[in-house]
């Protein structure tokens, strides 16, 4: 994050501002160090604050300068080399002129970990994205992801804001809901105990839905790099019986047609 927060052109970021020792720190002490503290740039509210607490509805021009100003800003964090992996309303922070600054890079790696030694060169963990925001390859393990898995979270992020704009606070939900992603995980194939929880909704079966609307025969499995949730996804497309797919005008009717069109290209 320090790096990031020297880039001149970084105007899409909360900053890393300073780093602050306690008093009484004596290096040659080690036993004196008790924490530190991060001075980073001051924000009032999140987009999840805004979307529950608003009063109203949004305007068309807000959701679409917001929406705007997100893209613009992952475009930022994709072309210096970075993957965000926590896309989600609660870590985009908002100004009162509709500017987005990302934050909570704790998740966060490079994409192509450059300045990193090839012998540390890590496979990506599946173990990150709110599950409400994951994308599909990494519910399925995939360990080969790149950037375009915050895609996927930017969609979703973009039609919660475009729901602000139909929808009251008690209205408004996330596009995929779920209670588990089990067992749609590596951890399936090592515990044969784990049993997809009951749930009236269930997240697995809206994405089922979702990758099903591209076509049952078009799909494509080879992102996926763990056999159990490659077999395990097969037998449940198996047994769809509507080819043609669900719109995601179906999934959530308050979007409009352009809407659900524009977020094709996300989900």
């Amino acid at each position: 994050m320090y790096k990031l927060s020297k880039f001149p052109e970084n105007n899409y970021t909360v900053k890393l501002r300073s780093i602050v020792l306690p008093s009484g720190f004596d290096e040659a002490d080690l036993s004196t160090f008790t924490g530190l503290y991060l001075v980073m740039d001051f924000y009032e509210m999140n987009l999840d604050f805004v979307l529950t607490n608003m009063e109203g509805l949004l305007t068309e021009r807000q959701a679409s300068v917001l929406s705007f100003n997100l893209l613009i800003a992952i475009k930022f964090l994709h072309s210096v080399d970075i993957m965000h992996r926590d896309l989600k309303p609660a870590n985009i922070m908002v100004t009162d002129q509709m500017e987005v600054k990302i934050c909570d890079f704790g998740l966060a790696r490079g994409i192509n970990q450059i300045e990193v030694p090839k012998e540390r060169k890590r496979k990506r963990s599946f173990s990150c994205f709110t599950r409400d925001y994951r994308p599909p390859e990494v519910i399925l393990g995939s360990k080969a992801y790149d950037e375009r898995a915050d895609i996927w979270s930017m969609g979703c992020v973009i039609s919660e804001i475009f729901q602000a704009t139909v929808s009251d606070t008690e209205g408004r939900e996330a596009m995929f809901i779920g209670d588990s992603c089990y067992p749609i995980s590596p951890m399936a194939e090592k515990d044969q105990n784990i049993q997809k929880k009951p749930a009236q909704v269930s997240q697995d079966d809206l994405l089922f839905k979702v990758i099903q609307s591209v076509g049952k025969d078009q799909v494509d499995w080879s992102f996926v790099d763990c056999k159990f949730s490659k077999d395990y996804m097969k037998q449940v497309m198996a047994s769809v019986v509507d080819e043609s797919g669900m719109p995601l005008q179906v999934l959530k009717a308050s979007l409009s047609q352009s809407l659900s069109n524009f977020l094709d290209h996300f989900l």
